[in-house]
C-alpha cells in the first residue's frame, strides 16, 4: 500500500518518486537507508543537517579587511571604526593610528597592546568604544592611557589587562565611560572600591575577579550602575539576597544567566 500510495502523487515530482522506487527494489538493505534519506529530502526540502547550511552560510561571509585598507578607509573619511576580529596587528604597524580623529571605534581582537605601544592610542581624541582582547596590559599601560584625555570614550573591553585599584582609579579621569568589562583574579575588592569614582559608570562585566561579599556592598552603592555581570566567581545567596534588597532594579547576570531575582528576566 505504501508503495502505490507514493506511486499516485500527483506532484511534479512523481515522476522521479516513480524511479526512485523502482530502483529501491533492485537495491540491497546497506544502500536502501541512503536513498530513503534522499527521498526524504526531496519531498520535504528538509535538509539533514542544519550545520551544513551554517558552515555555507559562514563561508560567504565577506573577508576582513585588512588593517592598511581599514587604515586608509578612516584616514579618507570613509568609515568611524576599525574592526579586526581575527587578523593580529603586529605592535609596531600600531603608530599608524596616530592622529586619526576620525576613529570613534577600535575593536583589536586578535593583539597587541601592551604596555610597550599604549603610546599608540594618544591621538584617537574622537575614540568611544575600546575593545583591546590579548592585550595585557599593566596597571602602568592603564595610568599612561588615562592620562591621554579620552574624553568621549564610553565602552571599555580589556578582558586580558592586569588591572588592580590603582590602574582602575587612574581610569576614573575618563569621565564618560559607561560599561567595562575586565577579567582576573587581581580584581580584588580594593579593585571594586576604586570603581566608586567612575562618575558614569551604568554597566559592569567582571570575569574570574578575586572578590568577596563585601564588594556586592560597593555594587550595590555605584548610584548609576544599572546592569551587572559577573562570572566564575561563587558567591554566597545571602550575598545576593542583601544585593537586591539595597538595589532591586538591578539586571543580573552570573555565569551567563540571569539571576533568580534579576527585575528583567527578558534581557
Amino acid at each position: 500500500m505504501l508503495w502505490l500510495s507514493m506511486l499516485s502523487l500527483g506532484s511534479a515530482r512523481s515522476d522521479w518518486l516513480r524511479l526512485c522506487l523502482i530502483g529501491m527494489r533492485r537495491l540491497g538493505p546497506s544502500h536502501l537507508g541512503v536513498l530513503l534519506l534522499g527521498l526524504g529530502v526531496g519531498l520535504t526540502g528538509c535538509q539533514p543537517a542544519a550545520s551544513t547550511a551554517k558552515s555555507d552560510a559562514q563561508a560567504q561571509l565577506p573577508a576582513e579587511l585588512s588593517w592598511p585598507e581599514q587604515i586608509a578607509r578612516v584616514r579618507q573619511g570613509q568609515s568611524e571604526e576599525i574592526r579586526l576580529e581575527q587578523i593580529p596587528v603586529p605592535p609596531n604597524d600600531l603608530s599608524q593610528l596616530a592622529e586619526l580623529k576620525g576613529l570613534k571605534t577600535l575593536i583589536l581582537d586578535a593583539g597587541l597592546v601592551d604596555d610597550a605601544h599604549v603610546s599608540s592610542l594618544a591621538g584617537l581624541s574622537g575614540l568611544e568604544h575600546l575593545r583591546l582582547r590579548s592585550s595585557p596590559l599593566s596597571d602602568q599601560g592603564l595610568v599612561e592611557l588615562a592620562s591621554y584625555r579620552l574624553d568621549r570614550l564610553m565602552i571599555l573591553n580589556i578582558p586580558q589587562a592586569q588591572p588592580t585599584a590603582r590602574g582602575l582609579a587612574a581610569l576614573a579621569a575618563l569621565p564618560r565611560i559607561r560599561q567595562l568589562r575586565i577579567a582576573g583574579r587581581q580584581i580584588d575588592d580594593a579593585a571594586i572600591a576604586s570603581l566608586l569614582q567612575w562618575p558614569a559608570l551604568t554597566s559592569l562585566h567582571l570575569i574570574s575577579p578575586n572578590i568577596s561579599e563585601a564588594a556586592l556592598k560597593t555594587i550595590a552603592a555605584m548610584p548609576e550602575l544599572s546592569s551587572f555581570y559577573i562570572d566564575d566567581c561563587p558567591l554566597s545567596d545571602e550575598a545576593w539576597e542583601q544585593l537586591f534588597r539595597q538595589r532591586p532594579q538591578l539586571h543580573v547576570h552570573i555565569d551567563q544567566a540571569h539571576h533568580d531575582r534579576d527585575p528583567q528576566p527578558g534581557h
